[in-house]
This record gives C-alpha cells, sequence and structure tokens, in this order.
C-alpha cells in the first residue's frame, strides 16, 4: 500500500510487539507476554498487526521496514509512534530506504508521544522541513512541561548526517554575526 501512495511522510502508530503481547497476555488471562532476553528481542522487536484469521501476531522490525519503503519508495520520515521502536524498528527504516526516522527508546507514556509528534508536525511545518530543528523543539516542548521523562528518550535516525548540518548553521550563524 505504502509503494503505490508514495507518502513523503509515514506515522505508524499502534502497538510494539513487548507492549501488545504484554497487554492481550493481561487481557485474556492465559497468554503468554514476549520473552525478556536478548535472544528474543529482535524476534519481538516489531509491530503486532492482526493476521488474517485475526489474532495479533509480531511483525519484524526489519519485514516491517521494507514494506514501508515498498518498491523501491524512500520516504523522507517515518514516525514510529510506539513504545520500543528506536532500537531496532527506526534504523531499519531507514536501512530500508527512508531519509530519516523517529523512535521512542523503550516505554514512553502515550499521552507525552502524542503531544510530541503534535508539535513536532507543527515546527516542521513552520521550520520549512528543517527535521532536525523541528525534533529538537519539539522534544525541548515535551522535556520542559514533564517531569515524568527520566529515563525516557527519543532517537532521531538519519541517513544525512545531521551534526555536520549543526556545524555549518552555527558556522554561517557566526559569519552573519561578525559582518
Amino acid at each position: 500500500m505504502v509503494g503505490s501512495f508514495k507518502p513523503d511522510v509515514v506515522h505508524v502508530s499502534g502497538f510494539d510487539s513487548h507492549q501488545g503481547l504484554r497487554l492481550l497476555a493481561q487481557e485474556d488471562g492465559d497468554g503468554d507476554p514476549p520473552p525478556e532476553n536478548e535472544e528474543a528481542e529482535s524476534v519481538f522487536d516489531g509491530y503486532l498487526m492482526r493476521n488474517a484469521a485475526g489474532r495479533a501476531q509480531p511483525i519484524q522490525a526489519q519485514k516491517l521496514a521494507h514494506a514501508l519503503c515498498a518498491k523501491g519508495h524512500r520516504p523522507a520520515l517515518v514516525a514510529f509512534n510506539l513504545q520500543n521502536s528506536a532500537a531496532r524498528i527506526a534504523p531499519h527504516a531507514v536501512a530500508a530506504g527512508a531519509d530519516a526516522a523517529i523512535g521512542f527508546q523503550d516505554t514512553f507514556d502515550d499521552h507525552l508521544g502524542e503531544r510530541f509528534f503534535g508539535t513536532f508536525y507543527r515546527i516542521l511545518r513552520h521550520e520549512k522541513w528543517d527535521l532536525l530543528e523541528a525534533f529538537r523543539a519539539a522534544w525541548e516542548a515535551i522535556r520542559t512541561s514533564s517531569p515524568s521523562l527520566h529515563g525516557s528518550g527519543l532517537v532521531l535516525w538519519s541517513r544525512q548526517p545531521l551534526v555536520e548540518v549543526v556545524s555549518e548553521k552555527v558556522a554561517t550563524r557566526r559569519r552573519s554575526a561578525r559582518e
């Protein structure tokens, strides 16, 4: 579907496999939560979807990334409003062809995630698609408004080096200030 529409921005929300399977296990009372060891993490780091039979099925990060970048499409940004999406899901999206991806490190408050992305998209539009500036400003906005972020994090993965971009902007501002 993504390969047919070719969107510049793909926003993925729902449940990562860890959170989704844990919630289903609590709801059913007979389900098993995902394994909590490093070997199993690569299998369970992904997105929870329904299969043809209507049952929850984890989709591995790499398969999800290839589906989002199907038919050679290269989205400018893939944003994952999912817990546990920064370590494998977001970087796989960049490796599959997206120019950039955003993911949450470990668990993250769902309401703060929504506030982050609302602020991020608004700033991104106003800053003429300056991805790094929008990311920084949105992170700063929620970081300063919520003391409950201790141990939480967001990660911006990019195909292009962002540190060089920042260094060039700083150098340009300094030259302008001297002139």
